[in-house]
């Protein structure tokens, strides 16, 4: 529970925005994106607008120091937070009110839907707090919620196949990463040319060549080849 802390170490980034495991997107968070002051949060259900829920965190430069990560450790060795709240315990004892205030549609919680009820147009993120997570079967009274989840639940290859399969300009990072596999898994050429030609861009010819060598190209798909030829020439 307390690793998310590590992400205010993180030093290459303008803002990093960090999301628990048990959540949900559903819509879109440009938004977000284009913040440029301050810790960003949704403020929690029940205790006040005082207190963060950590579940979605927008993060600006200024907290991802050395200074900052040391009044973590600090309020963290000392004890001194709500000991069951983790990480979010030790965020709000830093911060003590002092963040931007989302609203509720980027971290909506679970809870405000006991009752199955159904999830609000325009919700952004649905947070599954609690015991009882959508991926061991849930609980009674968040039938609604927990539908929305499973509309997105996907394996790791259904996952990887689905982003390569996406339009628009990709992140390098992201399509090395979910690529990768994907193309050792179905040795599909038309996927290794697009992690290819992204790794020669990025003048890393020997991993594009590591990742079509191996791969039977047939004779008349000129692109791939050619992307072939590149990184082996390069």
């Amino acid at each position: 529970a307390y690793f998310i802390l590590d992400v205010f170490r993180v030093r290459d980034y303008d803002t990093v925005i960090t999301l628990d495991t048990d959540m949900v997107v559903l819509d879109d968070l440009g938004e977000l994106l284009r913040l440029r002051e301050g810790l960003a949060a949704v403020p929690q259900f029940f205790y006040g607008q005082h207190k963060l829920n950590s579940g979605l965190l927008v993060i600006q430069r200024e907290y991802l120091t050395d200074a900052f990560c040391a009044e973590l450790d600090e309020v963290g060795r000392a004890g001194t937070y709500e000991l069951d709240k983790h990480d979010q315990g030790i965020l709000n004892a830093v911060l003590d009110g002092d963040f931007v205030q989302l609203d509720a549609r980027f971290n909506f919680v679970k809870r405000r839907l006991s009752g199955d009820l159904p999830v609000p147009e325009g919700t952004a993120i649905l947070h599954f707090t609690g015991r009882h997570k959508p991926w061991q079967g849930g609980e009674s009274g968040y039938g609604e919620a927990e539908a929305r989840w499973h509309a997105y639940h996907l394996s790791d290859a259904e996952f990887h196949a689905a982003y390569l399969a996406t339009g628009g300009t990709k992140h390098h990072d992201l399509l090395v990463h979910y690529g990768t596999p994907h193309v050792r898994r179905t040795a599909d050429v038309e996927s290794a040319r697009k992690v290819a030609a992204a790794h020669i861009l990025a003048g890393e010819y020997q991993e594009a060549v590591d990742l079509l060598a191996p791969l039977r190209i047939p004779v008349d798909e000129s692109w791939p080849n050619e992307v072939l030829g590149h990184a082996l020439m390069s």
